[in-house]
């Protein structure tokens, strides 16, 4: 039956150190070695395979080398290499004129020190139209690059390149560039006008290159990699209102401005700019309707002209207080403030239409102020903001706020779904006020100083409660009501007291509990009948249900 196969997939081999002799399956058309991890040697039969078409070699921790005689594979199309130990592609295979896709890549920044570079008859497959090959030791491209007039896609991202030959121009069919934490990199070519998608990424970057003729660039990233303060690139970006393409676009160039001015970009729909601390004011004109700032130090950067934004990100601010006014910014839905090393106060009146809220890494932080209307809020994410005390809601006829403790009354977020808290230290209470039937999931992790967790049977249809890592937490109310709970996971929080009354509990039989190392937890025993799992704790603490 052997002579019959075209296909051959092995997957998860555990045991397999070495791969079959092939000579038996000549009419093999398609190969896959896949998370075969102990595989450490390809048999040189492999070479006989003169029908293979397709060969793929993935997650293969263990393979350190790849045979010459892959290069006898005459009609071979496609050949992907991805997370090995090999390091360099065998020269053989730049012989097969067949080859339309080559995609090598490397284990996560694996740098042997062996440089190697492609050979000048890499520039013969005319056939080619994909070549990536990142995470690797490549070091040279050969000026014969030019000749591969069938190329679409171009990936060097995580090498040694430090030059791309000026051929580059000729590849008149080439739409992709990829040169993404390319560290060695100074200048760029001219490049072909073909282009509609171009990353590149550099700590050597010299000068902001000229790309004026790309007038067909659809999606552009270019970053100066480095610390703040490095020598800046020498060059502007007056071109930048020729792209009237553009629909993505991502500059991190410490000092370089963007001369808006002149930019006319119509289709703009997301713009990240990093790096650009000194430029305060952006006199949009365009539909942007996602923006990224990084060195965020203005309000006044929020011109009226964004009023179809739909996502913001604000980073690495120096600001100590911050408000962002829905009127400003009618149709914004997510928000995600991080990085602000200095921010106290962060506000945010009549945001009609916003949904998710992300705030992390701002250890000085101690207020968040919702006011007037949140009726659209599903998503509230706070992580690392050791410092907060209090989120503060400010209605029409009142101020609710209490120190150390959050408050969240439903009938103020009366949509929302999930709640995340992530190391936030000076939370001693949390306590959900009125009947909400929204909330789907709470996500309670590293809160050291919490000690209460109340009102969770005004949540109607919580599907998953997970609280991890909270040592100073006694008591959790009102889990007994959780009717739809699905899953319930409680894990080290050694001085939780009390959880489930298995004399009243209206738990689903199928919720999925896992409790583990709350060792104060006892009294407890499995409330449903059917398999239990023990997880290791003294038998008079818990037993549950898997």
């Amino acid at each position: 039956m052997a002579g019959q196969l075209k296909v051959l997939f092995l997957e998860k081999c555990g045991n397999l150190t070495r791969t079959p002799d092939f000579s038996g399956c000549l009419n093999l058309e398609r190969l896959t070695f896949r998370s075969c991890f102990e595989l450490r040697e390809i048999d040189s039969s492999i070479g006989k395979l003169k029908c293979l078409i397709d060969l793929k070699i993935e997650h293969c921790s263990s393979l350190e080398h790849l045979l010459e005689e892959i290069g006898d594979l005459v009609k071979l199309q496609y050949f992907f290499v991805e997370d090995t130990k090999v390091n360099k592609l065998p020269d053989s295979i730049w012989k097969l004129k067949s080859l339309r896709e080559v995609c090598f890549r490397g284990r996560w920044i694996q740098y042997s020190g062996n440089l190697w570079g492609l050979p000048s008859a890499s520039g013969l497959l005319e056939k080619l139209e994909v070549l990536k090959i990142s995470n690797c030791d490549l070091k040279d491209l050969p000026s014969t690059i030019g000749n591969l007039h069938s190329l679409r896609i171009l990936d060097l991202s995580f090498t040694h390149i430090s030059e791309i030959p000026k051929t580059i121009i000729m590849l008149t069919r080439l739409q992709r560039i990829k040169l993404l934490y390319c560290f060695e990199i100074r200048e760029l070519p001219t490049l072909p006008t073909s282009l509609t998608h171009l990353f590149v990424s550099s700590s050597s970057l010299r000068v902001v290159p000229d790309l004026s003729n790309l007038t067909n660039l659809v999606e552009l990233h270019l970053f100066k990699l480095g610390k703040v303060g490095d020598k800046p690139c020498t060059g502007g970006l007056w071109w930048i209102g020729r792209l009237s393409k553009l629909t993505f676009l991502s500059v991190g160039l410490e000092k370089v401005s963007i001369p808006w001015g002149t930019a006319s970009l119509p289709l703009l729909k997301q713009l990240d700019m990093y790096q650009l601390g000194k430029q305060n004011f952006l006199p949009f004109s365009f539909s942007t309707q996602r923006l990224g700032l990084d060195n965020f130090n203005s309000a006044a950067s929020l011109s009226p002209g964004l009023r179809d934004l739909t996502f913001l990100f604000l980073g690495d601010s120096r600001m100590q207080e911050f408000q962002l006014d829905g009127l400003q910014l009618p149709q914004l839905k997510e928000l995600r403030v991080h990085s602000w090393a200095l921010l106290k106060r962060l506000r945010l009146s009549r945001m009609r239409k916003l949904r998710e809220v992300m705030v992390s890494w701002c250890p000085k932080l101690v207020e968040i102020q919702l006011s007037w209307v949140f009726e659209s809020l599903e998503a509230l994410s706070i992580d690392d903001c050791v410092s907060l005390e209090r989120l503060v809601y400010e209605t029409a006829n009142e101020l609710i706020s209490c120190e150390g403790k959050l408050i969240f009354p439903s009938r103020v977020l009366n949509k929302l779904r999930a709640l995340r808290l992530w190391s936030c230290d000076k939370i001693l209470d949390i306590q959900v006020v009125g009947t909400s039937e929204s909330w789907e999931k709470i996500n309670l992790d590293c809160c050291c100083c919490l000690q209460s967790l109340g009102g969770l049977s005004n949540i109607k249809n919580l599907k998953s409660l997970d609280i991890c890592n909270c040592n100073s937490l006694r008591v959790v109310e009102g889990v007994d009501e959780l009717e739809f709970l699905g899953q319930l996971n409680v894990c080290y929080c050694r001085s939780l007291e009390r959880l489930i009354d298995v004399s009243t509990t209206k738990l689903p039989s199928d919720c999925s509990i896992c409790i583990d190392d709350c060792k104060k937890l006892r009294g407890v025993r499995n409330p449903f009948s059917g398999p239990v799992m023990n997880l290791g704790l003294p038998s008079d603490d818990i037993s549950i249900r898997k």
